[in-house]
């Protein structure tokens, strides 16, 4: 049997059955010419998947290489002085956490923690109550020189740790600006874990009495360290319905009554 329609086309970057005479041929001849045809598509299109996939691999080590550099180049804008970077007494990750160590180490080795810290809050605070100040640091129309540039000015009149002001210029400089408060948090966490003090966030149904709060500072303190002091936070949510949920460093103890009818509901649900 001759003349059967067969055969594969490539129509405007897509693959399409296209059929085309092959004379002269036998049904085994040319179902053999079909599937080489195929098969050569296939592999066509498989390359690239492979190319594709490697691509992709290659900008997201990329992006883990660009994130890992991050660290060392503020320590090297940072420390000027000589000496090993110096570990902060507790280790916070992510973007702003390096932010926060880098920071930190240099503040150290300078002495100027202490004002290193009131400055980021203050300009925490300036980021909170100013408005549309925080919106023009994240604002892709303006460039990074005029940004920089505007900081700088203010900084200079309010007489800025330079080690803040740097800060600040490399985060613009590295399209962070949107981390600037995680950094301020990040690095608040690292100075209360250098003064010894542990937050603890307590959350109950209604408002805590007085001696209600003297006794759960009394069994918090009990798993403090000597030289650690608690920091008590309290608040209310009356989704809790009764009991508390306590919440120290890391750590979360849920103890509301809400929490306890939801277990209950799902072991009730179980089949016996």
């Amino acid at each position: 049997m001759t003349g059967v329609w067969v055969g594969i086309s490539i129509k405007e970057g897509r693959r399409d059955l296209a059929p085309r005479p092959v004379k002269g041929g036998t049904v085994l001849e040319n179902t053999c010419s079909f599937i080489i045809s195929h098969a050569r598509h296939c592999l066509v299109d498989l390359l690239k998947l492979i190319c594709l996939k490697q691509w992709y691999q290659r900008r997201v080590r990329g992006k883990n290489v660009m994130a890992s550099r991050i660290a060392t180049t503020l320590v090297r804008s940072f420390s000027a002085a000589s000496g090993e970077f110096i570990r902060a007494p507790v280790q916070v990750f992510g973007i702003e956490g390096r932010y926060a160590h880098a920071l930190y180490s240099a503040a150290t080795k300078q002495g100027t923690l202490g004002a290193v810290e009131d400055q980021l809050n203050s300009l925490q605070g300036a980021i909170d109550s100013v408005s549309g100040l925080k919106e023009y640091l994240t604002l892709p129309v303006c460039s990074k020189e005029e940004k920089k540039g505007v900081l700088g000015s203010a900084f200079g009149d309010a007489g800025v740790d330079p080690l803040v002001a740097n800060l600040i210029d490399t985060m613009i400089d590295n399209k962070r600006a949107k981390n600037i408060s995680g950094v301020v948090s990040a690095f608040n966490t690292i100075m209360a874990a250098q003064r010894g003090e542990v937050p603890c966030k307590v959350t109950s149904a209604r408002p805590l009495s007085d001696d209600h709060l003297a006794s759960l500072k009394e069994a918090l303190g009990n798993f403090l360290k000597e030289n650690e002091k608690l920091l008590l936070e309290t608040a209310t949510d009356e989704k809790l319905i009764g009991g508390m949920v306590v919440e120290v460093g890391d750590k979360r103890v849920d103890m509301s009554t809400a929490t306890k009818i939801r277990k209950l509901k799902a072991a009730l649900a179980q089949p016996l």
